[in-house]
């Protein structure tokens, strides 16, 4: 009987051993499992703070910063794979998270090693050869893009909530990555193509301080030929020296909007005629052969913002004016204001002075374009000074060959809106130069699901002592000239109120565009409203920018936007 409970007992302690050691390799098993998924966590959690940086903003990314993300999600991938992990991933609902956990840390992997390679790829082009760094640019942008298409996000089925939500993030980010990488590859290539060969261009000078709608004022041309990369700019020609073209082709819906201007004939309403860059710049290469017989391959619209930002990009802090020295963050107040007052001289003949001012803005605009294609610029600062120049339609490219306009398209290059896009801009028709005394102000409020109002307020702010160029000869001060909303052309129903009442429309590409006469003295004001309602199945509308300066002020859904192409979701 003593022997009995003796033997009870030394089961009983063995069997508490036995339950204790089970307890314990339970507790270590269920630790270091823990302890795993929480670096994967952790590190999927920086995998996915990488894909925001570089979706934000790629072009200020930096790619030493990157790597060591790679590290970790390696780590985290390998961490789903430790022997103590792997029986849970057999467990049918906890094991879906795991593995999506697991899918997403080598989807993270994979989309922040194509980042980096992009960015590797934009650093190239700091070689000596710009032609060669702009081919090997393009080719490696595309092997990114490629490398982006094939990640494989997982299912949303069944996957908790954090799971759920980091999948999400994860697939809005290489959305946004691709995006970013498109418009790379297409800037990449169709500069790559303008550098090899040879080449001509209508280079389109827009003066700020008299605006069209898909630009500034087309008032001062000249061209540009490339020739294996080295970029030879002329000297600029005024509108007023072109003489008259004929027999160019003119859509009939810009005749009629626009047949008071005389469209295809008068040089200075060119840039009225479309809120469509592209058709703008396709419309001045037929009037420059018209009047030169000299045939071009594209067009180049630039302003003097584009100008700053470009020669900015490229480390230039001041440029030689003729004896004067501009600082380059002066050049858009030195060309829409400044020069008039220093060529106001009593003594020189107007003839001598606009001859003196254009063969400056030549002088900028040739300094500015050569910082393109002579290979001493740091490439991220000059494409970041490219993309700040197109972002707010400041420069446009255009190409009479197709694949190189696709480049352009891809690139956000081409200056056309989107088919879901909002457009404001305000025309000049006054013969002076007050668009920059213009105050424009856009409220942009979705006030339903796909409603969307827009309340527009135009105030005259010029300066009565400014020289008597700048005011007007006619009707000193007075701003004369035409508000121009474009809306998606498939929108469901406009309605339009203000205080002048709708002038014009028609179909101007992809959107529609709603025309209002504007007449404003020094200190007056005037407003408008356009109610929009769109398609059901439109998420999402793009805000065009305006390419003024000073820009517009837009206030989208109560917070501030910069006058630059940007994406505005419905609620």
């Amino acid at each position: 009987m003593r022997k009995a409970r003796r033997s009870a007992a030394r089961a009983r302690v063995l069997s508490r051993r036995r339950w204790l050691f089970g307890a314990t390799v339970f507790a270590i098993w269920l630790a270091a499992t823990g302890w795993s998924l929480l670096g994967a966590y952790r590190a999927s959690d920086s995998a996915a703070s990488a894909a925001r940086v570089l979706a934000a903003d790629f072009n200020t990314a930096d790619s030493d910063v990157l790597r060591p993300v790679l590290i970790d999600l390696d780590r985290a991938v390998n961490r789903m794979n430790d022997p103590w992990v792997r029986p849970v991933r057999w467990i049918p609902w906890i094991g879906r998270q795991l593995n999506a956990v697991d899918d997403l840390a080598v989807a993270g992997r994979e989309a922040v090693g194509a980042g980096i390679d992009a960015i590797d790829a934009i650093d190239t082009a700091t070689l000596d050869d710009p032609v060669e760094a702009l081919a090997v640019a393009s080719e490696a942008l595309r092997d990114a893009l490629a490398q982006l298409e094939q990640i494989s996000v997982p299912s949303n089925r069944w996957l908790v909530g954090p799971v759920s939500d980091a999948r999400a993030e994860l697939t809005e980010a290489l959305a946004d990555i691709g995006g970013e990488l498109v418009r790379y590859e297409g800037l990449a290539s169709g500069l790559a193509s303008m550098a090899q060969g040879q080449s001509t261009y209508v280079i389109a000078a827009a003066n700020t301080s008299e605006m069209g709608s898909a630009s500034g004022m087309l008032l001062q041309y000249g061209t540009m030929h490339l020739d294996g990369g080295a970029a030879i700019v002329s000297d600029f020609t005024s509108q007023g020296d072109l003489g008259r073209p004929s027999q160019i082709d003119i859509d009939e819906n810009i005749r009629l909007l626009w047949a008071t201007t005389d469209p295809g004939h008068l040089w200075q309403y060119t840039s009225h005629l479309s809120s469509r860059a592209s058709e703008v710049a396709r419309i001045t290469a037929d009037m420059w052969e018209s009047v030169s017989d000299t045939p071009v391959d594209g067009v180049i619209i630039m302003s003097p913002i584009a100008m700053q930002l470009l020669l900015e990009a490229s480390g230039t802090d001041t440029i030689d004016l003729d004896g004067r020295t501009l600082a380059t963050s002066d050049i858009p107040q030195f060309f829409a204001h400044d020069q008039y007052s220093v060529f106001d001289n009593p003594d020189t003949t107007k003839t001598e002075g606009v001859i003196e001012r254009r063969s400056l803005l030549a002088s900028v605009a040739s300094a500015a374009l050569g910082s393109v294609f002579d290979g001493d610029a740091d490439a991220r600062s000059l494409v970041n000074g490219l993309y700040r120049a197109l972002d707010g339609r400041h420069l446009v490219f255009w190409s009479r060959n197709d694949e190189l306009q696709s480049s352009w398209k891809r690139a956000g290059a081409s200056g056309d809106p989107a088919a879901n896009a909002v457009k404001v801009g305000v025309a000049n028709a006054g013969g002076n130069k007050l668009d920059q005394f213009l105050d424009v102000d856009v409220a942009v409020t979705n006030r339903r699901p796909n409603a969307v109002r827009l309340d527009i307020d135009i105030t005259n702010i010029a300066d009565e002592d400014a020289v008597a160029y700048i005011l007007g000869a006619r009707r000193s001060g007075q701003y004369s000239g035409h508000l121009i909303v474009n809306v998606p052309a498939g929108a469901k129903s406009i309605e339009t109120s203000g205080t002048t009442s709708l002038n014009a429309s028609a179909n101007d590409g992809a959107t529609h565009s709603y025309v209002f006469i504007v007449e404003l003295d020094i200190g007056e004001s005037a407003s408008w409203t356009v109610d929009i309602e769109l398609p059901d199945n439109m998420g999402e509308i793009v805000i065009e920018p305006s390419g003024r300066w000073p820009a517009i002020d837009w206030l989208v859904d109560g917070r501030s936007r910069a006058d630059e192409r940007s994406v505005f979701v419905l609620g």
